[in-house]
């Protein structure tokens, strides 16, 4: 737990030098993904709940031929195939941590920088929120969600084809990735105050159709029949029922939020736009996260949308100490105000030992 603990502490102290993005802050923030990426890297196949179990997919495709893995292939017919190739390179399992830790690491890191108004400060929350301990254990749905991700940026930079096919990609990884077409369509609507409302409403009378989305899901993706009682897992054998706290602070922040913003009636620059996306991924996130706190499917469904938080409270920090003193020390203050919020998350999740990555060993 040292090499945490540590860490956190190396974030806290980059916070300092957040607020102005300048060449300082870039090399800073070049330097913390470069730890995360290490740590990820170089972990033994007990830190993360699921790493063995990539090591022996890896272990397994690496003994059979190209058509034999595309026709076993159970749904993540991308993964088995990226799989195959990187045994065709080397059979030794710690390659699979290596590029899977990479990959979502490196993918997540431009996804911050090119969505947040405050990269540190937004590596900091990556952290602390456990995400970064999340991507550490379900390295399949993480490199999916890293390219659902990237493939959001890519339609802001108006590469919509590219958009579209990374979201497929995606989805040939981790069948989850299916909601992440969702963003296609949010950023393309103009969104306004009254919209986030009705996207609420409408996100909470979607819910009680729960059961026949999933059954669907199941007929079209059968695998996942493993969440279910009397499968593999049971379908609350999440120890993420504590999560419903991070929840309930995520709708503190959109609360704190809508009393300081009031979204323009047409969203025509692109800051507006990424905003409005951020906004309406946290309402949808909020309201699967409050109904189905501790339901396993579903939280690995409700993630592709809470991970925006990491860009969306930075982005709110900023627009609130602009309506406040409208300086930035007012930012300033406001982050390091509520760092023990983050820090308690933080210590509560770890101290639990949720996704199994404590104790931290090397693989050597």
């Amino acid at each position: 737990m040292v090499i945490y603990i540590i860490l956190l502490s190396i974030l806290i102290i980059t916070l300092f030098f957040s607020v102005k993005q300048n060449n300082v802050e870039r090399f800073l923030y070049l330097f913390l993904v470069s730890i995360l990426v290490m740590i990820a890297i170089f972990r033994a196949n007990t830190v993360g709940m699921d790493v063995s179990n990539y090591e022996r997919i890896f272990s397994r495709i690496s003994n059979q031929d190209i058509l034999t893995v595309i026709n076993n292939s159970d749904g993540s017919i991308i993964y088995d195939v990226y799989n195959k190739l990187l045994s065709m390179i080397t059979t030794n399992v710690q390659v699979v941590t290596i590029t899977n830790s990479a990959i979502i690491i490196i993918a997540n890191a431009y996804f911050i920088r090119k969505m947040s108004k405050n990269p540190l400060f937004s590596l900091f929350l990556y952290y602390t929120l456990y995400f970064y301990a999340y991507n550490l254990t379900a390295a399949r749905q993480s490199i999916a969600i890293s390219l659902c991700l990237i493939s959001v940026c890519f339609l802001f930079n108006g590469k919509k084809k590219s958009s579209l096919l990374l979201n497929i990609l995606a989805i040939g990884v981790h069948n989850t990735a299916i909601v992440g077409l969702v963003y296609q369509i949010l950023c393309r609507i103009n969104w306004t105050n009254k919209k986030y409302i009705f996207l609420a409403i409408i996100s909470t009378i979607g819910m009680t159709g729960y059961s026949f989305f999933i059954k669907l899901f199941l007929i079209i993706f059968p695998r996942y029949i493993m969440y279910f009682n009397g499968g593999q897992y049971s379908i609350s054998d999440v120890g993420e029922g504590k999560k419903i706290f991070v929840t309930f602070f995520y709708l503190f922040v959109l609360l704190a939020l809508f009393i300081f913003y009031r979204a323009p009636y047409s969203t025509i620059q692109i800051e507006e736009k990424i905003f409005s996306v951020q906004i309406s991924a946290m309402i949808i996130a909020v309201v699967i996260g409050v109904i189905f706190y501790n339901n396993l499917l579903i939280s690995r469904i409700e993630v592709m949308f809470s991970f925006y938080a990491i860009v969306f409270i930075p982005n709110v920090y900023k627009l609130i100490s602009k309506r406040l003193l409208n300086n930035v020390y007012s930012e300033f203050i406001l982050i390091y105000f509520s760092l023990p919020i983050y820090i308690v998350i933080f210590l509560a999740q770890i101290l639990s030992n949720i996704n199994e990555i404590v104790p931290y060993s090397l693989f050597w």
